[in-house]
């Protein structure tokens, strides 16, 4: 089911995500680059998903690089 967004949410998505710097064309969040478009989206979900729910403990560019690692060990096995 695809959940239509208010204006509300995506003002709070956008809100939550303007400390990052996230580059739509060359999948990249702040200075991790992803490989592919899939890996990019999941991250991405990921972001939204921590910056909406815990907006005082945003993820950090570690954060972004340490899920750039798991993404890609999931994919390697």
């Amino acid at each position: 089911m695809v959940e239509r967004m208010t204006g509300r949410s995506h003002w709070v998505i956008m809100t939550a995500l303007k400390p990052f710097a996230i580059n739509y064309n060359a999948w990249r969040i702040n200075r991790t680059v992803f490989d592919d478009a899939n890996q990019f989206v999941v991250a991405l979900m990921v972001l939204v998903e921590k910056t909406t729910k815990q907006p005082h403990a945003p993820l950090d560019d570690v954060g972004v690089a340490q899920l750039h690692q798991r993404l890609k060990q999931r994919a390697d096995q």
